[in-house]
């Protein structure tokens, strides 16, 4: 009967350890995977809404940059031609080149975009109209826009043509408020004409220097050549 006894005793051990212990671990392992999933699945949560912001913020920050058409033909028969130094010859072909300047101010006018070809045939004296963001200013802003146009040889830059003494001429100044996309972009509406002219060498200013001196001496005799000789170099 002891020994009975004892194996009831010795069998009731390990059911009491199961009973009081075991639920007990498992719940506690189910308590600590319970709080860690709510931690886990918001720091999750947090990661997944930080970058949906950013993909949000990246099209409105494209969007918020300015744009405009830079381009002197609007319609096919409505634009304003670019001339050479004689005001009458269009413009044609990769000889002549043209580029935007750009600037909050008209003291602050820098190079924007590629360097454009002029077309040819009917359409000589127009160069094909560019689609221009302005980096880092929103759309709404007003710009000054100048067209800077010169000859091919003279270098990459107006600034470069016109030190080598090639030919060069620039625009008057358009003042427009640049779009924002989607919408069409601004055109560079009340673009006038204009013409390139050569740079003086200094044996012409010592000729048109000349000219006034006798223009001076006597008036009407030489008044004619010296427009004559002023022309050939303006």
């Amino acid at each position: 009967m002891a020994h009975g006894n004892g194996c009831r005793g010795q069998g009731a051990s390990p059911a009491t350890t199961e009973g009081l212990h075991t639920p007990a671990a498992g719940a506690g392992l189910f308590a600590t995977q319970e709080r860690e999933d709510p931690a886990t699945w918001r720091r999750r949560a947090s990661q997944v809404g930080l970058l949906l912001l950013l993909l949000a913020l990246l099209p409105m920050t494209a969007r918020a940059q300015g744009q405009f058409w830079f381009g002197n033909r609007w319609t096919d028969s409505w634009g304003t031609e670019v001339y050479d130094v004689d005001g009458w010859t269009k413009l044609t072909g990769p000889d002549f080149v043209v580029q935007a300047y750009v600037g909050l101010t008209s003291e602050s006018l820098h190079p924007l975009g590629p360097v454009i070809p002029f077309r040819t045939g009917a359409a000589a004296g127009y160069w094909r109209s560019t689609e221009l963001v302005v980096p880092d200013v929103p759309a709404g802003t007003l710009v000054y826009v100048e067209a800077r146009a010169w000859e091919a040889a003279g270098g990459n830059s107006w600034e470069s043509a016109q030190a080598a003494g090639f030919k060069y001429g620039r625009s008057n100044t358009v003042w427009l408020r640049l779009s924002e996309p989607p919408a069409v972009p601004t055109d560079m509406i009340g673009l006038q004409s204009f013409h390139l002219i050569p740079e003086p060498s200094p044996s012409a200013l010592a000729l048109l220097g000349a000219a006034v001196l006798l223009v001076a001496r006597r008036p009407d005799r030489y008044a004619t050549a010296a427009r004559r000789v002023y022309n050939t170099i303006d």
